[in-house]
């Protein structure tokens, strides 16, 4: 198992950045040659490690997909169906011969194909900006930063905070969730990607349920207020849903606490009832 999912690595990194929608010769998703030395060791695996390898692979082939571009959102249904696609292709290897390379030359571009109508189905701006001339594409991507700086940028003070805290889109290091744990604030994040934090937890900011009356202060650097900025702006974007979830988060807040986040999102704010909600502070939205 050691060496397939180490064959895996090899694989997403022998592609990244390749532009699923390239028009030219060499358009496919190519295998490493380990292939044919690690063939042997597919075609005998069992039911249970296959599952392994499978959920390895497309959470894999999210992080490539979103350390590309931001801005992709996958559904769970989403997920389910690129787990399909990589459950095919593991069938496809099993099923052939270990030295027939027209073959496997093949499976790589019909897993290409799959692989691209999935991208195109779920995320269709793709197609738009990922032009058919370039062969490789451009990262659009969020970076992490320090505790200290999302404080500072966003103006907190801990002695102001409302606990339990919640971290919205808190990043794989967990910096500022770690931050105020360590300073003795009840905090937790969130995050599309699995930490290594055992109080920030694995779900989309669209999915997670936030309960009424739930949280002191919600934050979100350069997270939630960015993308929904995006979708607002995109023809096909989901800014509905990031409307409605929007909402729900105000609703999480207990009485006097406040949503903090940059950028900020005047085609809402200005909407608000000011009954409900103190809008003075741009980056910050205070329960009455």
């Amino acid at each position: 198992m050691k060496e397939i999912t180490e064959f895996i690595q090899k694989q997403f990194d022998f592609n990244r950045n390749k532009n699923l929608f390239y028009a030219g010769t060499d358009s496919s998703i190519n295998f490493v040659p380990e292939l044919s030395s690690i063939l042997k060791e597919i075609k005998s695996l069992n039911r249970s490690e296959d599952d392994k390898i499978i959920n390895y692979s497309s959470e894999k082939a999210l992080e490539e997909f979103c350390k590309t571009n931001q801005y992709y959102s996958f559904t769970n249904d989403d997920k389910q169906e690129l787990k399909n696609i990589y459950s095919l292709l593991l069938l496809e290897l099993k099923q052939t011969a270990v030295k027939d390379e027209n073959q496997l030359q093949i499976i790589s571009q019909n897993h290409s194909s799959r692989l691209k109508y999935w991208l195109l189905k779920t995320n269709s701006f793709s197609s738009k900006i990922y032009k058919q001339e370039n062969k490789f594409v451009k990262d659009v991507t969020c970076s992490e930063y320090t505790a200290k700086l999302q404080m500072d940028l966003l103006n907190i003070e801990l002695s102001e905070l409302i606990q339990p805290v919640l971290d919205i889109g808190c990043g794989r290091q967990t910096h500022l969730v770690t931050y105020l744990r360590e300073k003795g604030i009840e905090a937790y994040g969130i995050d599309r990607f699995k930490t290594q934090n055992k109080f920030c937890w694995q779900t989309d900011w669209l999915e997670f349920k936030y309960e009424e009356n739930r949280w002191g202060t919600i934050i979100s650097h350069l997270g939630f207020s960015n993308h929904f900025n995006h979708h607002h702006l995109r023809i096909d974007g989901n800014f509905k849903e990031y409307a409605l979830i929007y909402m729900n988060i105000l609703k999480s807040l207990k009485q006097g606490g406040s949503f903090v986040y940059t950028p900020d999102i005047p085609f809402i704010e200005k909407y608000l009832d000011s009954k409900l909600y103190n809008t003075t502070d741009a980056l910050k939205i205070i329960t009455k």
